[in-house]
């Protein structure tokens, strides 16, 4: 799904590949940490009303109450009190090895992907399909350890060809797939791309982190790869990503440097590492190119765990911006920690949002027509190329990890809740068909001189330029890892040596990487986008078209830009003869209410209050509302929605709690 065939101004392109019509569900697996004896996940916790990972099984675990106590483990509410979670295909516990999780995620995958299986059955009769595997969880629970291992197992191969015991999921799927692919007897050809994710922007991991576009269809467009003649050249290729990633010691994810168990701290972005693989039929008349995909999404987080104070998004909006400008004066410029936490959890949420989007579409069409694809508006890439994949174009598998401290409860049962949400995940599996070689290359050259040709001509809109120079990119990369594969494996009537490769080096025998910075550089476009491309994308149409206040207000703390807010609707409010109306006809009752909410557990705030609306006269058994006034969590109190309780209380002769609750960021 990274090589698109096509790539212009016209979102309206055909599907290529076709699609089942039943719909397929991920796999999904929960794995739980060991305990720890150092960091935010040791066994320090002192629960007060929270939850907590009470027990666990093979196929399920268990959330439990606890409230306030002297010991460690707090004290339980009862037997029966916990919710069970069983969506699962199996619960990885703590003595589980890096082997068995591997067996149980990735091993099917691998067979699905190229489409052989030990048995010899043939790629034609099987069809490859994409994969992708998601680990998701709080920081520092092993989402990384899961699929990569430890930064320390990852300094050198093994001899031999053998696999390091504590290697994650990637690096072992780079040995499987060499392994299947020589037993299979069939030529091929394998290369490694690594793209992150960080602020709401992609970068090539492999690319010295220069910018890559998104193209309208939500495919990576312009990345850098490198052929892969043995499985061992993978281990020097992965620390080169790795390194590249944005990483930061936080609270709960501290750096280790010393050791196997060397480790860079907390995530602060997500990351994709595709290996793709271009394989031949028997007669080596057609080709296919199928990718296995592992994300390690960055740690969901709260700021008091992670020793960070907590940012409104107005703030972080903030934060990004003074880093883009920084940029582009040529200086360094570190965002909060706070800042990264709101841009992680941010997508983390969309990305929860598209998989239910999708589902409900899929069983509306029944997997049939257009798939779901999330907006790209207020979006951002990572949200765009997961949710594609969400719609069918890759088979899925999604790891869990879990904590087991005390103090982690609350972040334990949303990780689960999290799963669950994953877990419904349905979509008709898309699967990659066969072409022959001369359409194959027809296809790629095509892409090239099209884009090239518009790429001459002025093309205003700078986003749809940046992807033509992806597309261009990609297509390139695509003939560079084909005329590999005709080096290494003779095809008939095909002359390796007279493809046209625009430029490219000729593939060394020991490996050899496409540079997609080359043919970036050629169109200076990266002093402009650097990693933050997307906030280019604004029209200045939409940003002219703000009041005038507009940018003051935007500048302002979260707290004064309440104030104005309130006060400009409390004046609204007190000028509108209607709004007084209603006041008079059933006021707010002269005390409030306010209750304790520390003795109903799972609470954790002080007290809720709430101003009372009782109209004069009402039956034995009233009718009851509940409000809960709007403004996103951030803005507006309960006095600014009392004339609205006010009416539906007398309308519908109700009771109506008009209910005043803790806002962000203080809270």
């Amino acid at each position: 799904f990274l090589m698109p065939q096509q790539c212009g101004e016209s979102s309206k392109r055909k599907q290529t590949n076709k699609a089942s019509t039943s719909l397929d569900a991920p796999n999904v697996f929960l794995r739980i940490r060991p305990k720890a004896a150092t960091g935010g996940h040791q066994q320090h916790g002192q629960p007060a009303a929270a939850k907590m990972l009470q027990s666990w099984d093979d196929s399920s675990v268990t959330i439990g109450w606890t409230c306030s106590g002297n010991s460690d483990e707090g004290h339980s509410l009862g037997a029966g009190s916990g919710q069970q979670y069983s969506f699962c295909k199996r619960v990885l516990k703590p003595e589980v090895a890096q082997y068995d999780v591997y067996q149980a995620v990735a091993g099917p995958m691998v067979e699905k992907m190229l489409g052989i299986s030990d048995a010899g059955q043939d790629a034609r009769a099987c069809k490859p399909v994409n994969a992708l595997i998601l680990a998701y969880g709080q920081t520092g629970t092993g989402k990384t350890f899961t699929t990569l291992g430890p930064d320390g197992s990852l300094k050198s191969a093994p001899a031999n060809s053998e696999v390091d015991e504590i290697w994650g999921l990637f690096p072992r799927v780079v040995y499987d797939v060499f392994a299947r692919m020589k037993r299979s007897g069939r030529p091929f050809v394998i290369s490694f791309s690594a793209v992150e994710f960080y602020l709401g922007s992609a970068t090539d991991l492999l690319g010295a982190g220069n910018a890559v576009a998104i193209s309208q269809d939500d495919d990576v467009l312009g990345l850098s790869s490198k052929v892969l003649q043995t499985p061992q050249e993978i281990i020097p290729a992965l620390m080169e990503a790795r390194a590249a990633r944005h990483n930061r010691q936080t609270k709960m994810n501290l750096a280790v440097k010393d050791g196997e168990d060397e480790h860079s701290g907390s995530s602060r972005g997500h990351a994709m590492f595709v290996l793709s693989v271009l394989q031949t039929d028997k007669d080596r008349s057609s080709v296919v190119q199928s990718s296995f995909t592992v994300v390690d999404l960055a740690g969901a987080e709260r700021p008091d765990k992670t020793g960070e104070a907590r940012v409104s998004g107005m703030e972080a909006f903030e934060d990004m911006m003074k880093c883009i400008q920084a940029q582009k004066e040529g200086k360094k410029y570190d965002v909060a920690t706070g800042t990264q936490g709101f841009a992680i959890n941010f997508e983390l949420f969309q990305v929860g949002d598209v998989a239910l989007m999708t589902t409900e579409h899929n069983k509306q069409t029944k997997g049939k027509g257009r798939p779901y694809r999330p907006s790209a508006i207020m979006t951002t890439d990572a949200v765009r190329v997961l949710g594609k994949c969400f719609a069918g174009s890759a088979a899925l598998a999604v790891v869990v990890t879990l904590s087991q401290a005390p103090q982690c409860g609350w972040e334990t049962w949303f990780s689960c809740q999290y799963g669950r949400t994953l877990s419904k995940i349905r979509a008709p599996l898309q699967k990659q068909q066969f072409q022959p070689i001369k359409k194959h290359l027809s296809s790629l050259l095509t892409c090239i001189q099209e884009n090239e040709a518009a790429l001459q001509r002025q093309i205003k809109n700078k986003k749809i330029m940046w992807q033509r120079v992806g597309a261009v990119s990609s297509a390139k990369r695509g003939l560079a890892l084909f005329r590999e594969l005709a080096l290494n494996f003779p095809m008939p009537g095909l002359d390796p040596m007279n493809l046209v490769t625009f430029g490219q080096p000729k593939p060394a025998s020991t490996g050899w990487s496409f540079a997609a910075s080359q043919l970036q550089a050629k169109y200076s476009l990266q002093h402009q986008w650097n990693q933050h491309s997307w906030m280019y994308f604004m029209d200045d149409d939409m940003l002219a078209s703000c009041p005038a206040f507009a940018e003051e207000f935007l500048r302002m703390p979260v707290k004064a830009q309440r104030l104005e807010i309130t006060k400009s609707t409390e004046a609204k409010t007190k000028s509108d003869p209607v709004n007084n109306e209603w006041l008079s006809k059933c006021p707010p009752a002269p005390h409030t209410l306010v209750v304790n909410t520390t003795v109903y557990p799972p609470c954790d705030n002080a007290s809720v209050s709430a101003s009372v609306h009782w109209p004069d006269h009402l039956a034995e058994f009233p009718p009851v509302v509940v409000y809960a006034h709007g403004g996103g969590g951030i803005y507006l109190e309960a006095a600014n929605v009392s004339s609205h309780c006010a009416r539906i209380a007398f309308e519908n002769n109700a009771v109506v709690f008009n209910v005043e609750y803790r806002l962000a960021p203080e809270n």
